[in-house]
């Protein structure tokens, strides 16, 4: 009953919060009562606040991953010990069994892709307010839905949804050999199925042979980046579109809408962006409901660009136009950049190249590894041309550039990156 509420309100909210004005005073109210309580229940946030006015909230001190990890014993309101929430996700994950809890509080980990894994905490009126919310999103009829979820691992926050006459759920774990997962996927029938879209590239190509015998209603991509030719791709083999949620650790962020488009969720989140090079950003986010774990003018350090066009569907809520990573993923040669879009869309124009990884070691180094349809050495003399020529028009200089036939292989439990910094 409780998370059919939260159904509820979230359809509601989405109906009602259209107009800037109200959508602007329900936001500010939200945060206004978050920084009251998070200065009276987190020893972090009182220290951290401690010279700053509270009633300003768009100018208090920014917070990070680095913060809340640094200081997790008194940045949470409730009292729970960093090594012993730790201990519990790193348990759960180990065992894959996910069904713990730390003093009636689920706990989980990130999966690292920063460089830094991140804790969340959440108790279960949070939980039920997140699955009402992602239910109230991704259901566009009330008719009787299978759900399933392929995750790195899983948790009690997905488990929240329980299994009933009108909706089913059921984790698939990334790390299942791909027949039994196949298997269990044309046993099952989901009609709506969320995976990263590595996951969906494998079911894909099960599906092309085949032997994935599923029809859906809905497909959605979580948890890594989504390219726009994956996209394109996985929408021909499934015959329907793709859409995308967006969440972290520090939250849930965006949600597709029935045209596809990827907007912000502005009744759960105020997300504020920092302007970086050309129409790059990256978010400060508020979370406009968590207590348990207060996440207040948040640097999350992603690469985002904004679209500028409203969407077609009439709402006004702010829409992502592409998620392009994280920082870390950004291509530094001295004093000049390279965001991952500039190389993957000169990569993928050359024909013949089927996936690629792109890992810059050194400053002056690039090595870009390619998984190709044709004869490689042709391809990676044109790649190589087409490379050298952006970063000269760039002004940089590169010492060494490797093109190697063939990706690395990279294991199920570990997010899919295209573009990687490891300097």
């Amino acid at each position: 009953m409780q998370i059919l509420k939260h159904v509820l309100q979230a359809k509601w909210r989405w109906r009602t919060l259209r107009d800037k004005q109200a959508l602007e005073q329900y936001q500010s109210q939200k945060i206004a009562n978050m920084v009251d309580y998070a200065e009276k229940h987190s020893s972090f946030y009182k220290q951290h606040w401690k010279d700053a006015d509270l009633k300003d909230w768009r100018h208090l001190p920014l917070t990070s991953k680095t913060l809340m990890m640094q200081y997790f014993d008194t940045f949470n309101t409730v009292g729970l010990w960093k090594e012993d929430a730790i201990n519990i996700a790193l348990q759960a994950e180990q065992q894959r069994t996910f069904d713990s809890k730390l003093h009636g509080y689920t706990v989980g980990l990130s999966s690292g892709t920063s460089g830094q894994r991140g804790l969340f905490v959440l108790n279960q009126t949070e939980q039920d307010m997140w699955t009402g919310v992602v239910l109230a999103r991704v259901l566009y009829s009330l008719k009787s839905q299978r759900i399933a979820l392929f995750l790195r691992a899983n948790s009690k926050l997905y488990e929240n949804v329980k299994q009933g006459r009108w909706l089913q759920f059921r984790y698939f774990d990334l790390m299942q050999d791909i027949a039994d997962t196949v298997s269990e996927l044309n046993q099952y029938h989901p009609t709506i199925l969320l995976a990263p879209p590595s996951q969906l590239e494998q079911l894909a190509q099960q599906k092309e042979s085949g032997k994935l015998k599923i029809n859906l209603q809905r497909l959605i991509s979580v948890a890594e980046i989504l390219e726009p030719q994956d996209k394109q791709r996985l929408e021909k083999v499934f015959n329907i579109p793709l859409h995308q949620i967006y969440q972290a650790t520090e939250g849930l962020l965006a949600i597709s809408c029935q045209q596809g488009s990827l907007h912000i969720q502005e009744d759960v989140i105020k997300m504020d962006f920092e302007m970086l090079e050309g129409d790059y950003v990256t978010p400060i986010i508020t979370d406009l409901w968590r207590k348990t774990q207060p996440i207040i003018r948040y640097r999350l350090g992603d690469l985002l660009r904004l679209e500028s066009n409203p969407c077609a569907c009439g709402h006004p809520w702010r829409v992502i136009k592409q998620i392009e990573g994280r920082e870390s993923d950004l291509l530094t040669f001295g004093t000049k950049n390279i965001f991952p879009h500039h190389l993957r869309d000169l990569i993928i124009s050359v024909l013949g190249i089927k996936d690629y990884l792109v890992i810059q070691e050194q400053r002056g180094d690039l090595k870009i590894y390619l998984e190709v349809e044709r004869p490689f050495d042709d391809i990676a003399q044109k790649l190589r041309f087409k490379v050298l020529n952006l970063l000269n028009v760039g002004g940089i200089h590169l010492e060494r550039l490797e093109i190697i036939q063939g990706l690395p292989v990279r294991e199920a439990n570990i997010k899919r990156r295209r573009v990687i910094r490891k300097q």
